[in-house]
């Protein structure tokens, strides 16, 4: 990415397995790590993400329940939470990613309203932001983020 947020030179064009849905790219302490889910099998795994951008040593591949369709992962205050949501039913999870990039202790499961076909955790200028939307009726809502990782109030 150039330093104005457009796309710079193509590094690399390749092709990896068929089938992951999700893909989320995230760094926990200063390093970098890549998620691959797919929401089908409920089949994920996670990479260690090299300095020249692409995935490196697959660290983990296991199974969680299927029907995610957005998984963020993201930073409040230093710490790194992840979410995944499922558009169809409105459930979603909240884990803490502890140190090696992976899923921690679960720290919250409910629902809010189906429909939101992606979900982004954000900061700008050191606040957390969550942007949900919906890209059949375009609506979207943005949300101040608590240090505990949960949305907080509607902005």
């Amino acid at each position: 990415m150039k330093s104005n947020g457009e796309p710079g030179k193509q590094l690399k064009s390749d092709k990896w397995n068929p089938g992951w849905t999700s893909i989320d790219i995230y760094n926990v302490q200063g390093k970098a790590f890549g998620i691959w889910y797919n929401k089908t099998t409920g089949a994920y795994s996670i990479y260690d993400m090299k300095s020249n951008g692409e995935s490196g040593k697959k660290l983990k591949s296991d199974k969680w329940n299927p029907g995610w369709t957005s998984i963020d992962i993201y930073q409040i205050q230093g710490k790194a939470f992840g979410i995944w949501y499922n558009e169809t039913t409105g459930a979603y999870s909240i884990y803490d990613i502890k140190s090696n990039g992976e899923p921690g202790k679960q720290l919250k499961s409910d629902k809010w309203n189906p429909g939101w076909t992606s979900i982004d955790i954000y900061n700008v200028q050191g606040k957390a932001f969550g942007i949900w939307y919906n890209k059949t009726t375009g609506a979207y809502s943005i949300y101040d983020m608590k240090s505990n990782g949960e949305s907080g109030k509607k902005l």
